[in-house]
C-alpha cells in the first residue's frame, strides 16, 4: 500500500500510523527468521560453501610487518571459532531504567525543586521559567507532529572557552561526554536503551555554545521521564572515557590528513587565516593534531563540565505534550540538579572569550595548492559583516543597529520588533545575492560551475562574515572575480531592484510560514530566549513570517548600504589550485613550522 500510494508523497501522519500498525504484528520469531536468511552467507561460508552472489575478502595494510597473510582456511577457522559457544555480553540485557525513578523522587523530597520564575504567554503559547538552581526552561506545545517532542539543552561557551594551546578540547570533550557512557552504563548499553525506546540524542560544539538534543517519541509510555533521566545522567554522572578520547584523536588525525587532499577545505582554511587576526584565527581553522594529541581526559572533561552548570544552561522544548506532566518531570529531574558554579567561566570576560576579531584588510592570496589528478581552481572571497543583532565592531569598522527606518507595525497592527531588523534584512539580501550571482556569473556569462553566497552572523561576538565561494571554469579566474565584484559594487551603490526583491520575498515568507509549525524552528526560536548575553526576548520570536512580510525593498537597501558599504575595500580573496604536478602547500607549511619549533 505504501508503494502504491507513493511513499515519498504520503501524508507523514498516515505513514507513521501504518508503520506503527505493522510494528504491532512483528514478533521476535519474524526477526529471527529474517536474520537467519541475512546471515546465512556467513554461517555457510564457515562450513566450506559460499552463498550465490556473495564474496569473502579481508582488507589488510599493504605493509603489515609481523603478520601472517590471511588464507581462505584461516578466515574460515576464525569464523568457526567465533560461532562456538556464543554468549551475549553482560550489558546486552538493557535495564528498564538507567536512572531509578525512586532515587530522583527521594532527591526531590529531600530538596524540593523551587521555581523562582514562571511566565506564560497566551499569544505564542510559550512558557518561560527558572529554577532556584539557575536552570532556565522554555517550552511550547506543538501538535503538528503528533507524539513527538524535541528537546534542546544549550550551554553558553563552546569553543570560546578554549585557548590556542587547548584548541579542540571542547569538541573532543563533548565527543567523550556523549560517547563514553554515563551512570556506570556503557555507551553500547545507552545506545541500545535509546533504540529500544525510540529515543534519539546528539550533541554539538559550536564556536559560542554547546548543545545537547533529544527527540522523544511520546507514543511510548514513560518516554518523557526517560528522556530527562538520560539528560540528568549525562549531566551528573558522565563516564569520560580514555578510549573515547583516543578514538576522537584518531578520527581527527584522519580528518586533518584528508584536508591536504581537499582543494575546498585547504582554500577555506587559508581564507580564515587571512580574514582574522592571529589571536583569533585558530578558532576557525581545522584542529591541529599535534595540539589534540596532547589533550588529556582531565583537560577535556573540565572544559565541558564547567559549561554544563545549571545557571549556564537553558532548556528548550517543543512538541506534543501535556504541560503539567512535562513541568513535573522537568522539576524532578532538572530542578534538583546541584547548583554548580556561582560565576561562569566567561562572565566578565565576554569581549575576550567571544572575540572573533577580523583584520579588515584587502587581501589576495593564491598560494594554496593541492595534488590532484584534475587541474582546477577554487576561490573563497569574503568581507566583515554584522552579528545577529546588527552590530559590527571589528576590523577597524564600527556599525551599530540604530538609526534605520523600520516598519512601524505588522499587517495586523501589532508592533514590529526592531532588534532582529538588520539580521532579517540581510537574510533577504543573502538570498538576492545568491540569485544574482548565479544568474549573472554562472548562467549568463558561464564563468563558473557553481557559486554560493553565505552569511554567518555570530551571537556573542561583535562581528559576522559574508562569503562567496565558486569554482571558475578553465582560465576564467580573473574574469569571474571581476564579475563578482561588479555585482557587489552595483548592489552597494544602487541597491537591489524590485525584480530582485519579488523573486525572493514570496518564497522566503512561504518557507517561514511552513517552518513556523515545526518543532525544529521553535527550538531555534526559544534557544537563548532567557539568556542575559543577548537582547533576544519574546517579541523577537513572535509572528516571524509576518515580520518578514512587513520588510520592504527600501529597508533592505538601507541596511545593505550601511552594513556592506566596505565590502570591496575590505575584501579577502583566497585562490586554491590543484593539479597532478602540485603538492599540498598547507602540508608543506606545517612541516616547515614544525622544523622551526
Amino acid at each position: 500500500q505504501m508503494v502504491q500510494d507513493q511513499d515519498q508523497l504520503m501524508d507523514p501522519a498516515e505513514k507513521e500510523a501504518m508503520v506503527n500498525e505493522l510494528m504491532e504484528k512483528i514478533t521476535v520469531e519474524h526477526v529471527n527468521q529474517r536474520a537467519a536468511v541475512l546471515f546465512k552467507m556467513v554461517t555457510e561460508f564457515a562450513d566450506g560453501t559460499l552463498a550465490a552472489g556473495s564474496s569473502a575478502f579481508v582488507s589488510t595494510p599493504v605493509k603489515w610487518d609481523g603478520h601472517t597473510p590471511f588464507s581462505e582456511e584461516a578466515l574460515k577457522q576464525i569464523l568457526r571459532e567465533s560461532m562456538e559457544n556464543v554468549e551475549a555480553p553482560l550489558d546486552e540485557m538493557v535495564p528498564d531504567e538507567l536512572l531509578p525513578h525512586e532515587e530522583v523522587m527521594q532527591l526531590a523530597k529531600d530538596s524540593p525543586p523551587k521555581v523562582v520564575k514562571l511566565e506564560r504567554d497566551e499569544a505564542t503559547g510559550v512558557t518561560q521559567g527558572r529554577f532556584a538552581n539557575g536552570l532556565m526552561f522554555t517550552h511550547r506545545k506543538n501538535t503538528q507532529r503528533p507524539n513527538e517532542i524535541t528537546v534542546r539543552l544549550t550551554a553558553v561557551g563552546g569553543r570560546a572557552l578554549e585557548t590556542e594551546a587547548t584548541s579542540g578540547a571542547a569538541i573532543a570533550g563533548l565527543a567523550c561526554w556523549l560517547n563514553g557512557g554515563a551512570g556506570g552504563h556503557s555507551a553500547e548499553t545507552i545506545s541500545r536503551y535509546m533504540t529500544l525506546h525510540q529515543l534519539r540524542h546528539d550533541a554539538s560544539c559550536g564556536t559560542e555554545s554547546l548543545t545537547f538534543d533529544m527527540k522523544v517519541a511520546t507514543s511510548i509510555e514513560g518516554n518523557l521521564r526517560r528522556s530527562f533521566a538520560m539528560m540528568r545522567l549525562f549531566l551528573t554522572s558522565p563516564d569520560f572515557s580514555g578510549n573515547a578520547l583516543e578514538r576522537y584523536k584518531q578520527r581527527n588525525d584522519r580528518h586533518h590528513k584528508s584536508m591536504f587532499k581537499s582543494l575546498e577545505r585547504s582554500t577555506a582554511s587559508k581564507f580564515f587565516s587571512k580574514l582574522m587576526v592571529p589571536k583569533d584565527a585558530w578558532k576557525l581553522k581545522e584542529l591541529d593534531p599535534d595540539v589534540v594529541r596532547k589533550l588529556t581526559v582531565d583537560d577535556v572533561s573540565d572544559l565541558v563540565m564547567q559549561q554544563w552548570s545549571p545557571a549556564n544552561m537553558e532548556l528548550a522544548i517543543s512538541g506534543d505534550f501535556e504541560v503539567e506532566a512535562l513541568e513535573e518531570e522537568i522539576a524532578n529531574y532538572m530542578g534538583t540538579l546541584p547548583v554548580g558554579r556561582e560565576k561562569q567561566a566567561w562572565e566578565g570576560r565576554e569581549d575576550e572569550m567571544f572575540s572573533m576579531e577580523l583584520k579588515g584588510d584587502s587581501v589576495y592570496d593564491d598560494t594554496v595548492t593541492v595534488q590532484d589528478d584534475e587541474a582546477r581552481a577554487y576561490l573563497v572571497m569574503g568581507f566583515p559583516s554584522t552579528n545577529r543583532w546588527g552590530v559590527l565592531n571589528s576590523g577597524g569598522l564600527s556599525i551599530d543597529a540604530d538609526g534605520y527606518d523600520v516598519p512601524k507595525t505588522l499587517s495586523d497592527g501589532s508592533p514590529y520588533d526592531h532588534k532582529m531588523h538588520v539580521n532579517r534584512c540581510l537574510s533577504f539580501a543573502s538570498d538576492m545575492m545568491s540569485n544574482l550571482l548565479f544568474e549573472e556569473v554562472r548562467t549568463q556569462k558561464g564563468l563558473v560551475y557553481g557559486i554560493r553566497f553565505a552569511f554567518k552572523p555570530y551571537k556573542h561576538a561583535k562581528s559576522g562574515v559574508a562569503s562567496i565561494s565558486f569554482m571558475p571554469k578553465g582560465e576564467t579566474l580573473d574574469e569571474s572575480v571581476d564579475a563578482v565584484k561588479a555585482v557587489l559594487k552595483r548592489v552597494i551603490e544602487e541597491g537591489f531592484t524590485a525584480a530582485d526583491f519579488e523573486g525572493v520575498k514570496g518564497p522566503l515568507v512561504t518557507k517561514s510560514r511552513e517552518a513556523a509549525v515545526t518543532n525544529s524552528l521553535w527550538i531555534i526560536l526559544m534557544e537563548d530566549l532567557q539568556s542575559t548575553t543577548n537582547p533576544k526576548d519574546l517579541h523577537s520570536i513572535t509572528k516571524v513570517p509576518e515580520h518578514y512580510e512587513a520588510i520592504q525593498l527600501e529597508h533592505i537597501n538601507q541596511v545593505v548600504q550601511r552594513c556592506w558599504a566596505h565590502a570591496l575595500d575590505k575584501l579577502t580573496i583566497c585562490v586554491g589550485n590543484s593539479g597532478p604536478e602540485l603538492e599540498s602547500s598547507l602540508e608543506a607549511e606545517l612541516q616547515a613550522l614544525k622544523k622551526t619549533e
